[in-house]
């Protein structure tokens, strides 16, 4: 499928948005970046369920691109300007295939597995 991910730590969440102090989370294996087209680079990434993601995306074609992430509990968008980056920090991510979107169609898929460990 993709990329596999268990890489764990703590972090100030530097570029993060609304994860402050120190956590635990995991981070994805590879930084999704949109390609010319509007593609993805990886398409898929499988990680172990964890209390929190650390979710980024990169405009590598110069372009500014929408990106949502369809999650169970309700849809996270990103603008992601051209030649920079974007971050989310997710919490609560509950095991389960999510989808993303760039610029309205479906380019790449997030794949939480398990239950998370209690900490």
């Amino acid at each position: 499928m993709g990329h596999n991910g268990s890489a764990a730590g703590k972090s100030g969440g530097r570029g993060g948005s609304g994860f402050g102090g120190s956590g635990s989370y995991a981070q994805l294996p590879a930084t999704f970046t949109i390609t010319a087209g509007g593609g993805l680079d990886p398409t898929a990434v499988s990680l172990p369920a964890v209390r929190a993601v650390k979710f980024s995306i990169v405009s590598r074609d110069g372009r500014t691109h929408h990106v949502l992430l369809r999650m169970t509990a309700g849809p996270r968008g990103l603008t992601v300007a051209g030649h920079h980056r974007a971050t989310l920090v997710l919490r609560g991510v509950a095991p389960g295939r999510y989808v993303i979107d760039v610029d309205g169609l479906a380019r790449g898929l997030v794949l939480v597995e398990g239950t998370p460990a209690a900490r």
